[in-house]
């Protein structure tokens, strides 16, 4: 379904304190989430007060974008990284923290250990001759410059693998795929080593992990802007189902 299933009876904007109070909006949270639908609502405007950019984002975007963290049970929240709300275009995005994926992927109980990190100049040691894949000698002491990111993972049935991504190569990454980063703004340039791990974890996962329904999930929402994708195809499942939301007339009282 697309934003514009839920449908007003008046030509007035809806706001986003309109329609998370709505009938069919609780109705849908609650179908979705349980009994946390109404601490998730909350937790829409919650977010929306604190950020005057993602109040003037459409309020569909924004309640579809919680709604995705929510299912993946991430915490939007800046400081932990696991999962944002980026405003984009006059709508609301949902975007994956690298931490967000290291959850999720611990939650199935088939990985070891994963993580991502910078490679330092110091740190790689070249290429396997046989599997193609990045060797590394990481120090305590870290030298030189930052020269691009690595991430890997190991199953607990010995399965490991591990990728690498230069500078240049996430570069060419964003330019490619963000708008925003092509306009010269957004999170890649206000936070390039979170979006570079992120990036490079994401890629690692996607192509050799086993992935459960919520790491489909997250991998296939990442980056959403409506029907609008940063590096993904559209086949969104989450979006709110058919619904009318009716608008009373403001007759000057409080509800």
């Amino acid at each position: 379904m697309t934003e514009t299933a839920i449908q007003k009876t008046s030509n007035t904007p809806l706001t986003l304190q309109q329609l998370v109070k709505s009938d069919a909006i609780i109705k849908s949270a609650e179908r979705t989430l349980g009994d946390k639908g109404r601490q998730f609502l909350t937790s829409v405007l919650a977010l929306a007060n604190s950020s005057p950019e993602i109040a003037k984002c459409d309020p569909m975007t924004t309640y579809n974008a919680c709604l995705t963290a929510a299912t993946l049970d991430l915490p939007v929240n800046q400081n932990l990284g696991f999962a944002y709300i980026v405003p984009y275009a006059g709508k609301a995005q949902f975007q994956m923290g690298w931490r967000g994926f290291v959850q999720l992927a611990m939650k199935t109980g088939q990985f070891q250990s994963l993580g991502t990190r910078a490679v330092y100049e110091n740190e790689l040691a070249g290429v396997d001759s046989f599997t193609g894949e990045p060797k590394f000698n990481f120090q305590a002491k870290k030298e030189g410059k930052i020269i691009g990111y690595m991430a890997y993972f190991v199953l607990l049935n010995g399965f490991r693998k591990a990728e690498f991504m230069t500078n240049d190569e996430l570069e060419k990454h964003a330019k490619r795929y963000s708008k925003t980063y092509k306009s010269g703004g957004g999170v890649w340039k206000d936070n390039f080593d979170a979006m570079a791990k992120k990036t490079v974890l994401k890629l690692l996962l996607g192509r050799y992990a086993p992935l459960s329904i919520e790491m489909q999930t997250a991998i296939a929402e990442d980056q959403k802007v409506g029907d609008e994708y940063a590096d993904n195809k559209p086949g969104s499942s989450l979006e709110v189902e058919d619904a009318e939301v009716i608008l009373e007339e403001d007759n000057g009282s409080d509800k």
